[in-house]
């Protein structure tokens, strides 16, 4: 839930350490209109890098 604050705009309800993570990782995701969460990668990326983080 976090997140989606984040990429919409409603980070006042963030503390200073969510908002840097959130920060980190939000250029992987996007939400629409409805506000679902998509999960939209900008590099291809392979299951082993992704279950490194």
């Amino acid at each position: 839930m976090g997140l989606k604050k984040y990429l919409i705009g409603e980070i006042r309800d963030l503390t200073q350490e969510e908002a840097k993570m959130f920060g980190s990782i939000a250029m992987n995701y996007e939400v629409d209109q409805l506000n679902p969460l998509f999960y939209c990668p900008t590099t291809e990326e392979t299951a082993a890098d992704r279950d490194k983080r």
